[in-house]
């Protein structure tokens, strides 16, 4: 009966490990979780950190933007967009139900079973950090709650 808890324990920290490593390369690609000051959004009831913000993804920006969702207190990469002169060449979201999209000319290559989301919406706007908790919470809601 350890053993097993062992095992399962074992399992279930590599695939957290494996969820949280992006497939890309590049300046934000490899971050496990969100920096301080990655911006909030909101899904679903709960706070979605996102960076860089979208207004900091530029016309020679290379690398990703990076979305995570906290999951039992810890931060948890919900999807992963990477981008070659500040457009989106590809998206990933990790297992379970991993997805894979690349992209050209603002379109989805090969995406038979309709999985990839639209390129226009690859990227995310967000608020400033701090902000979804003080909504959730409603306090100190103010008009700098703003998506940037």
């Amino acid at each position: 009966m350890i053993r097993f808890a062992f095992l399962a324990a074992g399992l279930l920290a590599a695939s957290a490990a494996f969820a949280a490593s992006s497939p890309f390369q590049g300046t934000n690609c490899e971050l496990g979780t969100p920096p301080s000051q990655a911006g909030d959004d909101l899904s679903h009831g709960g706070v979605v950190k996102v960076h860089p913000h979208a207004k900091d993804i530029g016309a020679r920006y290379d690398g990703c933007q990076t979305a995570w969702a906290e999951s039992r207190g810890d931060w948890a990469v919900v999807g992963v967009t990477h981008f070659e002169r500040g457009q989106p060449v590809a998206f990933w979201n990790p297992p379970p139900g991993e997805t894979l999209c690349r992209y050209r000319g603002g379109r989805a290559l090969d995406d038979k079973r309709g999985q990839c989301p639209p390129a226009a919406q690859l990227k995310l706007k967000a608020m400033p950090a701090g902000c979804g908790r003080r909504i959730l919470l409603r306090v100190g809601v103010s008009k700098n709650c703003k998506p940037e």
